[in-house]
C-alpha cells in the first residue's frame, strides 16, 4: 500500500501495516507538483503519470535501488485513462492526448508498461475513444469501462 505525503513524498507500507518504507522525493518540476497525477504499480515498480513544463511524464520508483526515474515515456502519453497492472505489466487505456499546441484529444489507443523491460508495447485499441475511464482486470483479460467519449457523453 502507498500514501503520498505534500504531493512530493510516497510512503510504502507492508500489507500487513507492520512497517513503512518512506520513498526519496519525487525529483519533479513544479508544474508536476501542482496538477493530477495518476499512479499504478507493476511489479516492484511504482509509476506516476502526470504533466511537467514539457508534456506528460512518467516517473518511476525501483525499489531494488531505491531511486527515481525519469521515463521511459509512453507511446502516446496521455492523462485520465483507464489503467489496471498485472504482475510486472501496466495498462493503460483511452485517456486525453495533449498536442504541442495546447489541444486536447480524447484517445481510443492503449498501451502495455512492462516493468521487467521497461519498455513501452501498443496493444489492441478501443472500439471508442473514452476519457475518464476505469481498467480493470478480469479472467486475465483487461478490460476498460466507463468514462465519457469525446462529445463528454457518458459512457458503459
Amino acid at each position: 500500500m502507498l500514501r503520498s505525503d505534500d504531493n512530493t513524498r510516497w510512503t510504502l507500507f507492508d500489507k500487513d501495516f507492520q512497517s513503512f518504507q518512506k520513498l526519496p522525493k519525487v525529483p519533479f518540476d513544479y508544474c508536476f507538483r501542482c496538477a493530477d497525477r495518476e499512479t499504478i504499480c507493476a511489479g516492484t515498480q511504482l509509476i506516476i503519470v502526470g504533466r511537467e513544463t514539457e508534456g506528460i511524464v512518467v516517473w518511476r520508483y525501483e525499489l531494488e535501488m531505491n531511486k527515481w526515474f525519469k521515463g521511459p515515456a509512453m507511446i502516446e502519453p496521455r492523462v485520465m485513462y483507464g489503467s489496471a497492472s498485472r504482475g510486472n505489466d501496466a495498462f493503460f487505456a483511452g485517456g486525453i492526448k495533449i498536442h504541442e499546441n495546447g489541444i486536447s484529444e480524447v484517445v481510443s489507443t492503449a498501451e502495455k508498461f512492462s516493468a521487467n523491460t521497461k519498455t513501452w508495447t501498443v496493444i489492441h485499441e478501443m472500439h471508442k475513444r473514452r476519457k475518464f475511464c476505469s481498467g480493470c482486470f478480469l479472467h486475465g483479460k483487461f478490460y476498460v469501462i466507463g468514462g465519457r467519449d469525446e462529445n463528454n457523453q457518458h459512457l458503459t
